[in-house]
């Protein structure tokens, strides 16, 4: 496998479960509910993903600029710990995600569809649709890629009111000196903590076989975080981010766990 198609590899698989942080945000304040869900559109890019992958890089809970392709999915599933919220001020949250991708952003463009279930304790209660399109582009030493994502698609349940938020990121897998790096830039709207549009930034680094250390900022909230790559399954993915650090009590801990898949097994 070339150096090329490992660093795709590496930014696609961690970005799959960025995407888990979508849920976690359900009885949060809802710039952080559209901050978060816009990481469902980060996914597999290619169908790498059944390949045995080293050494990857990846920048936790920051929306990625690369997106599924056709005959690829994603699960996820994530829970954090932060402020008390909710009727019942629980300080715990968790909710889910799928999505599928169509089309070959290698050539044309990627198209992936998303389902986020906000509702965890009440399973299938509140949720909407996301919806996405993604172009890559080869850099050297690397490759790029463009996304354009709207969230909130539909909603129903808690998610039934809130506003269509979108975003545009542009992420770029390479290498420094030998090491899988990534960097990540983009905007949207309703990201920061008054609902107001924001930017979109990461960095991201491999540091060991299977483990990458990232930071970045999504709108108003600073973000740090680890990737963790389990050899024993291709395709999964853990991330752990610490969010809203500046913020006190109201720093926010979430823990994502994800898995990509080709959905013709090859």
């Amino acid at each position: 496998m070339t150096r090329f198609r490992q660093l795709m590899a590496g930014a696609a698989i961690v970005a799959v479960s960025a995407g888990l942080a979508a849920g976690s945000a359900q009885a949060q304040s809802q710039s952080e509910l559209e901050r978060l869900t816009a990481q469902l559109e980060s996914a597999l890019a290619g169908q790498s993903v059944a390949i045995d992958v080293r050494r990857r890089a990846g920048i936790a809970a920051v929306p990625s600029g690369f997106g599924l392709s056709g005959g690829t999915a994603s699960v996820s599933l994530s829970g954090s710990y932060g402020p008390p919220r909710g009727p019942d001020n629980t300080r715990f949250d968790a909710s889910t995600a799928i999505a599928a991708g169509f089309g070959n952003p290698a050539t044309a463009v990627g198209v992936e569809v998303g389902l986020v279930n906000t509702s965890f304790r009440r399973f299938g209660h509140s949720g909407f649709f996301t919806l996405g399109v993604n172009r890559q582009f080869p850099i050297e030493g690397g490759t790029g890629s463009v996304s354009v994502s709207a969230s909130n698609i539909a909603g129903w349940g808690d998610s039934r009111n809130n506003p269509v938020a979108g975003t545009i990121v542009a992420s770029f897998a390479y290498s420094i000196n030998g090491r899988p790096v990534m960097a990540t830039i983009g905007a949207g709207s309703r990201l920061t903590r008054n609902n107001e549009a924001g930017i979109i930034a990461g960095f991201g680094m491999s540091v060991a076989p299977d483990w990458a250390i990232s930071a970045g900022v999504v709108g108003d909230s600073p973000i740090i975080g680890a990737s963790y790559f389990p050899p024993m399954l291709e395709g999964a993915s853990v991330n752990f981010s610490l969010r809203d650090f500046d913020r006190g009590s109201n720093t926010v801990f979430g823990v994502d766990l994800g898995y990509a898949f080709n959905l013709f097994g090859r």
